[in-house]
C-alpha cells in the first residue's frame, strides 16, 4: 500500500532510467540518466552504480530535511 505524504510534509522525488547489460566479452554495464534534466552517467561496476544510488539518496534526504 502506497502512503502519500500530508499536504504540509516536504516531499522529495526524483527519477531516474536504469539500464543494465553485460557486453560481448561479459562485462557488467550500467547507465543511469536523469528523467528530469537529461544527465547520464555510465558505471562499469556494480559498486560504482551502487555507490551513486546511495549518493542520490543521501542527498534526497538531507534536502528534505
Amino acid at each position: 500500500m502506497i502512503h502519500l505524504p500530508k499536504q504540509n510534509s516536504k516531499l522529495y522525488y526524483d527519477a531516474f532510467l536504469v539500464r543494465i547489460w553485460v557486453d560481448d566479452v561479459s562485462n557488467w554495464r550500467a547507465t543511469i540518466e536523469h528523467v528530469s534534466n537529461g544527465k547520464r552517467q555510465t558505471f562499469t561496476s556494480v559498486e560504482d552504480f551502487l555507490a551513486f544510488i546511495q549518493s542520490q539518496i543521501v542527498t534526497s534526504t538531507k534536502e528534505t530535511k
